[in-house]
């Protein structure tokens, strides 16, 4: 490329995007750019979906392809977000060019440009701080002088200790700075930059609306709204692109969500965490849900579909042994309400030790009493006060979904979780979770107080209530489950 044409094109980053990437920008991408270079430090909040990661891929290529031995450090709450996301988008606007092709070489947590890599590039670093201090992992050692551009991705959720690292390398007259988030938070650096007076000026401010993104399409800004209603914390931050007006009657802050969503893998190696199981159990033709966890990591999800209006109550049995004997876990935790109490007594016959029921109307444990209003509420909430430290390498949809919309209320002064049949969706994945991470120790009392249908023969069957702890039951253990034989000798 001509010297000239380098020039026109430092100059004019949108004919950049349009003639050597081929990419056309929605206006909003358009005034992005022109904020950047006019302002030097831009702030955005923005919905889902409008072309926030594209367009910080975009205005990265164009730093590194005009500024002459140019560093963009960029960082983000997790390695999500940075190598699955931004630089999977850095590595797409790469291939689409040749110009950038001949001139950049793309790693997954670096790009630079061909013969200076290690002094013009591009590189990928988790937002951390050092444990004990206010150090910022990675982030230091940029200089003022340099061509530089930091992005920081999901601002968000980056710890406020980060932000001082980056403040002081933006003195320099070519220091650039770009925040992007979803406007999860009403707290931390990135909403102050937003709402307080202290920092007006600071950045200039950006917000993007999926209303205003031709990326969009019409149906989910319908769909959106018919679920959520347009003053739902999730609407203004998934749709609007605005801060929450308040969290207070959601179970659980968007912001810890996505906090969750996007914490890394913890490393299970050598660890001793016991593996637990919560279940689930659908009605009628509804699904069952499986949550198997070890320590703070989910490790798997499953589900069991029901075929008819029949409850299988036997099949389900059968689909958790498989998984009892599979995972070999520390405790079961089963929701006994309808078939379930069935499927429960069914495998407490096999596994006395290993089981326990989960009747959400049941009392909450005992020092809990004046906080909860019954069992339900205490295991919902001590899920919510552990959410931002558990991990998972996958998240399903209808999980997220279901958070997005659970509410509490406190009658009488105690907790309560909005009733099932309140919801918009039902509460499977959810509760599943929160049966795996609830103390067996704080379930119904089997021995004493839960009378539960058994099954003793086949699913069509004739059916006898029973405790199936009482001494000298008539039922018999081998009920035609098979148990794996060395470990059910411990919980058998």
């Amino acid at each position: 490329m001509s010297l000239e044409a380098l020039q026109f094109y430092e100059e004019n980053p949108i004919d950049f995007c349009e003639d050597l990437l081929g990419v056309e920008l929605d206006e909003w991408q358009k005034t992005a750019f022109e904020n950047l270079y006019n302002d030097r430090f831009v702030a955005i909040k923005a919905g889902s979906g409008v072309g926030k990661t594209v367009w910080m891929s975009l205005a990265t290529m164009h730093f590194l392809a005009t500024k002459p031995f140019s560093k963009v450090p960029t960082t983000a709450p997790s390695q999500h977000q940075l190598e699955d996301l931004l630089w999977a988008e850095h590595h797409k606007n790469i291939s689409r060019s040749d110009y950038l092709s001949n001139l950049l070489v793309w790693t997954q947590r670096k790009v630079a440009v061909k013969k200076y890599e290690p002094q013009w590039y591009a590189v990928a670093r988790t937002a951390r701080v050092s444990p004990g201090t206010h150090v910022a992992e990675g982030l230091q050692g940029f200089h003022a002088e340099d061509n530089l551009l930091y992005v920081l991705d999901e601002s968000s959720g980056i710890p406020d200790d980060i932000f001082p690292a980056v403040e002081g390398a933006l003195t320099g007259k070519h220091a650039h700075a770009i925040l992007a988030a979803n406007p999860t938070r009403l707290t931390g650096y990135f909403h102050a930059v937003f709402t307080e007076p202290r920092m007006k000026g600071m950045y200039k401010l950006m917000t993007v609306s999926c209303e205003d993104s031709k990326f969009i399409e019409p149906r989910y800004l319908q769909m959106m709204e018919a679920r959520y209603g347009r003053n739902h914390p999730v609407f203004r931050i998934k749709v609007l692109g605005e801060f929450p007006t308040s969290d207070i009657e959601l179970l659980f802050p968007v912001a810890d969500v996505e906090t969750m969503r996007n914490n890394e893998l913890i490393d299970m190696r050598g660890r001793r965490d016991a593996i637990e199981i919560g279940v689930d159990i659908g009605l009628s033709t509804s699904r069952s849900v499986m949550c198997i966890r070890k320590g703070l990591r989910v490790m798997e999800w499953r589900t069991y579909n029901l075929v008819g209006n029949t409850a299988d109550a036997a099949g389900l049995t059968q689909w958790i042994l498989t998984a009892i004997n599979a995972f070999e876990p520390s405790s079961v935790k089963i929701d006994a309400n309808g078939v379930g109490g069935t499927v429960f007594g069914n495998l407490a016959l096999i596994y006395p030790r290993l089981v326990h029921p989960v009747i959400g109307q049941a009392q909450p444990a005992e020092t809990k009493k004046s906080r909860f209003g019954n069992l339900r509420a205490q295991g919902y909430w001590e899920l919510r006060e552990m959410i931002t430290q558990i991990c998972s390498e996958f998240w399903p949809k209808d999980l997220i979904d279901e958070m997005s919309d659970i509410r509490y209320s406190m009658p009488n002064g105690r907790i309560m979780i909005q009733p099932k049949e309140k919801m918009k969706v039902s509460p499977d994945y959810t509760d599943a979770m929160v049966y795996a991470f609830l103390d067996s120790d704080v379930c119904v009392d089997k021995y004493n107080q839960l009378v539960i249908p058994v099954y003793v023969g086949n699913v069509n069957d004739s059916m006898t209530r029973v405790n199936p702890f009482t001494k000298g039951s008539s039922l018999s253990r081998s009920s035609g489950m098979v148990a794996s034989s060395k470990w059910s000798r411990m919980h058998g």
